[in-house]
């Protein structure tokens, strides 16, 4: 009788030790394929974000074309070559202007439209010099929000730019909401060059 009762909780060890390792095996793999999944979500926005760019360069080959009020307006002072800075604006002007503004210091200018799109790049490890928010989105972000996501992330350490249509808000958004620094819509050269050499090194 005392031996049925061992090899009986024998059994039920062995058991409960096999139904622990399997589900253990099934966190395992359940956790790879949430990482896969996340992973080719990312992927999938980042083609988006890619298109973007490559729209902006056909425009640009077509630009080269014409004489543009923008090789009138913007002239070329490449202090910056090879740094590199996240743009994010939702308006299609509004960003096409700045970025030259900022391609003028030789600056490599990757732009997004919407504050997740910057926060989704710099989770995934990608490399800036200088981050230029909008104050707000068109789905309803703002770029506080984006401001307050990125410091959440370890080690960040990259200046961010509020980049806004409002007027004479200095203060509002550098000393209470802890910016690095404050543009006002359109960019103005000058502004952004004395901005760049306080916070590129």
């Amino acid at each position: 009788m005392i031996i049925c009762i061992i090899i009986l909780i024998v059994i039920i060890i062995a058991l409960v030790l096999f139904i622990i390792n399997k589900t253990d095996e099934y966190n395992k793999l359940s956790n790879i394929n949430n990482h896969l999944k996340s992973e080719c979500e990312f992927l999938s926005r980042e083609v988006e974000r890619c298109n973007i760019q490559l729209d902006l360069y056909e425009e640009d080959k077509k630009e080269l074309k014409n004489i543009t009020l923008y090789s009138k307006k913007i002239k070329k002072n490449n202090i910056y070559e090879g740094k590199k800075v996240i743009l994010g604006d939702y308006s299609k002007t509004s960003s096409d202007y700045s970025r030259k503004v900022l391609e003028s210091f030789g600056l490599n200018v990757d732009v997004v439209r919407t504050g997740y799109d910057i926060i989704d790049r710099i989770s995934h490890n990608f490399k800036y010099d200088i981050i230029i928010t909008n104050s707000l989105y068109k789905n309803g972000e703002k770029g506080i929000d984006v401001l307050e996501k990125l410091k959440e992330i370890n080690d960040f350490n990259i200046p961010i730019v509020i980049h806004t249509i409002d007027q004479n808000k200095r203060n509002y958004y550098i000393k209470e909401y802890k910016f690095d620094e404050y543009l006002e819509k359109p960019l103005k050269q000058a502004e952004v060059k004395k901005i760049l050499s306080k916070l590129i090194k």
